[in-house]
């Protein structure tokens, strides 16, 4: 492509939260504009991997499991997964402008799920249990290694799908959690 690319805008939403992005390319990197902060990114797959990238930013750099594709993606990062639906920022708008109001509330609902086979040695929530982010769910052990799954945001444990001792799949739905907040029923 000649001259400068335009600017491509998406909506990121993790965890319920929308980010606003800005991308540009720059030779084989990338210029981003994150919540008014610029950034040079490099997003490179590891070779010999299934799905593990290494994503470099300035000159910090982190690795990161990804699966997914469209608009839906899960992502490790530091133990912690996290689901995030990408789209182009006008698509995300129109997305809202017309969504109802019964779906804007179920669309706020969490799927926690597996993000590797393995198996379930903790469970650490109950249904009812409120949370915030980043609190321990659950421990899945894969791979000779146990992994701790943490809450993507606050909110109130609706359902737990796995028990101790349980083997799960991959993308298998581990719990459910429902944000509180002025939409909720009053039961």
């Amino acid at each position: 492509m000649s001259g400068p690319e335009r600017a491509r805008k998406y909506a990121v939403v993790v965890g319920g939260d929308l980010v606003e992005v800005e991308l540009r390319a720059e030779g084989e990197a990338v210029r981003a504009r994150v919540n008014g902060e610029y950034f040079s990114l490099q997003l490179r797959k590891k070779e010999g991997t299934l799905g593990v990238y290494m994503l470099t930013w300035d000159d910090r750099s982190v690795p990161l499991w990804i699966k997914g594709r469209g608009r839906q993606y899960r992502v490790l990062w530091r133990g912690r997964a996290l689901s995030l639906t990408v789209e182009p920022l006008r698509v995300h708008k129109l997305r809202e402008r017309f969504r109802g109001r019964g779906a804007a509330a179920e669309r706020d609902v969490e799927e926690v799920r597996a993000v590797m086979p393995g198996l379930v040695v903790q469970v650490a929530v109950q249904e009812g249990q409120r949370v915030e982010p980043g609190d321990g769910l659950l421990v899945i052990s894969a791979m000779k290694m146990e992994n701790e799954i943490r809450a993507p945001r606050a909110g109130v444990i609706e359902r737990v799908n796995v028990k101790e001792g349980q083997e799960v799949r991959k993308d298998e739905l581990l719990c459910v959690i429902r944000p509180e907040g002025p939409h909720e029923e009053v039961r």
